[in-house]
């Protein structure tokens, strides 16, 4: 998942980027409004994060330009003033604070679902399944995959419990994922810990990620 950030302070852009990248979001930084919204179409955001404080009167106008293909959340160091905060809720405008950075999945309007180049999983249980071992034990947990993007997949364990102390960032480096006849062993990193869980890869063996992505093809 790739957000793109429009902030020109330094400071929230670390609070931002810190999270995020605990999350295993990656992300684009503009320091201009204007070039944000002039490369939009090229970076293809999963969201688009604005600094309140940064454009007090600019963010309307990207929310109102980009808002209708792209989540746009709107990041405040400070509480936000009554006006504010309807102005945002009128243009469809998620608000984020340093505090509920973490929240950011469940803004998102499919929830839990993969973002862009999603193909659902139906029917599809044949040619794909994944398994993964509990980090820190031996615990090996299945489940069915859900959905499958380009960059990641979603992933319903069979016994929500065993997996319920995972958290968002965690990297698991003990995965399979079968394809066809083909077993990979990607790395992957949760990207949302709620069923279904969010699996996003890594990095995939040399001549694995081709075999990946031909099937990912063939399926579009």
């Amino acid at each position: 998942m790739k957000l793109l950030l429009v902030l020109s302070d330094d400071k929230n852009y670390t609070i931002i980027q810190n999270e995020l990248t605990r999350l295993g979001y990656e992300s684009v930084r503009y320091r201009h409004i204007s070039k944000a919204m002039d490369n939009l179409e090229e970076i293809d955001p999963s969201g688009i994060i604005i600094g309140a404080e940064d454009f007090p009167r600019h963010w309307k106008i990207m929310a109102q330009f980009s808002g209708i293909k792209y989540p746009v959340f709107l990041f405040s160091a400070k509480e936000l003033n009554a006006e504010e905060e309807a102005k945002a809720k009128h243009l469809g405008v998620n608000i984020l604070s340093a505090g509920n950075i973490s929240g950011l999945v469940e803004s998102f309007p499919n929830g839990n679902k993969l973002p862009e180049a999603e193909i659902v999983n139906d029917g599809l249980q044949k040619d794909i399944s994944f398994v993964f071992t509990y980090p820190g034990d031996l615990t090996f947990i299945t489940g069915k995959v859900t959905a499958v993007s380009s960059g990641g997949l979603s992933f319903a364990p069979d016994h929500a419990d065993v997996v319920k102390h995972l958290r968002s960032g965690t990297e698991l480096n003990d995965c399979s994922l079968r394809i066809d006849d083909k077993i990979l062993s990607p790395v992957c990193r949760l990207a949302n810990e709620k069923s279904p869980l969010g699996i996003n890869f890594i990095s995939f063996a040399m001549d694995e990620k081709e075999i990946f992505d031909r099937f990912f093809n063939s399926l579009t």
